[in-house]
């Protein structure tokens, strides 16, 4: 399978893959070695049918900030009142 770029820069996915990846719409792209890896971000609950709270929830946990991560950050950030 071949994909090419756009004029716009985008590289379409073809729909069998995207479905073999939970339909998953978000990717961390990343270099191997010259070729370029695509990770599916949270499987499926990632796009258009999440709440923005639960995007940024999804976010956190994706770079494992954790909810005793966030308390700390809150009191440094307060600690020069």
């Amino acid at each position: 399978m071949h994909a090419d770029l756009n004029a716009d820069n985008c590289l379409p996915l073809p729909e069998s893959l995207l479905k073999a990846v939970g339909g998953a719409r978000r990717f961390d792209i990343v270099e191997d070695n010259g070729r370029l890896v695509l990770i599916p971000l949270n499987g499926a609950r990632t796009g258009e049918d999440m709440s923005p709270a639960d995007q940024v929830r999804a976010e956190l946990e994706e770079r494992g900030i954790t909810e005793a991560d966030l308390e700390e950050a809150v009191r440094w950030a307060r600690r020069g009142r």
